[in-house]
């Protein structure tokens, strides 16, 4: 049996910081999602894709908290700026 692979949000708009982020965690057998934005996270989430935890760009977020709050309380959320 397979084991199932974490999945992580990595969202930001610098292509370079998410693609980064992502080869990384896939080298350390984690199934990392690149969105450019928390809307585009959000639309993930709803058609039923829960990430176990979530790297964000703050960057470009005037306000990183309210960009999330369609997380479930339980997420862990890391906030890095490029």
């Amino acid at each position: 049996m397979c084991p199932i692979m974490p999945t992580v949000f990595v969202i930001g708009e610098d292509w370079t910081l998410r693609s980064l982020v992502r080869a990384e965690l896939r080298e350390h057998g984690v199934e990392a999602l690149g969105m450019e934005t928390p809307e585009e996270a959000a639309r993930a989430i709803a058609a039923g894709t829960v990430p176990s935890a979530v790297v964000l760009d703050a960057t470009p977020l005037g306000n990183a908290t309210a960009a999330l709050e369609f997380l479930p309380r339980s997420v862990p959320v890391l906030v890095v700026t490029s």
